[in-house]
């Protein structure tokens, strides 16, 4: 039993991190939803997700209460190293530089 012990620790320790770092968005009296940064983090709430709901159940006095739990989305920006990239994107987000350059008659076909 010693050898299990330590590991019981560490999970709960880590638990409670996971649970620091996260978001926790109230949607309605029965609904909670536990927003996480990474799938590691998703793998160890959902191995822990019924002790979780039975403890907050307890703590809270409500039975009818459910978690959702969900992991972040980032929006990954591409990195413009070229000019050709930066004028693609500079182009995308106003076409009116498209009749600058023209105007200018600059040279943007590198």
């Amino acid at each position: 039993m010693k050898k299990i012990d330590p590991l019981i620790n560490q999970d709960a320790h880590n638990l409670a991190f996971v649970l620091s770092t996260s978001e926790i968005e109230v949607k309605n009296d029965e609904w909670v939803d536990i927003i996480l940064l990474n799938q590691h983090e998703e793998k160890l709430m959902l191995s822990n997700k019924i002790n979780l709901l039975s403890f907050i159940k307890e703590r809270m006095d409500c039975k009818e209460i459910n978690l959702n739990i969900k992991v972040k989305e980032y929006l990954h920006k591409p990195k413009l190293y070229e000019p050709r990239d930066v004028y693609a994107f500079m182009k995308e987000n106003n076409p009116h530089l498209v009749d600058l350059a023209k105007v200018l008659g600059g040279e943007i076909n590198y």
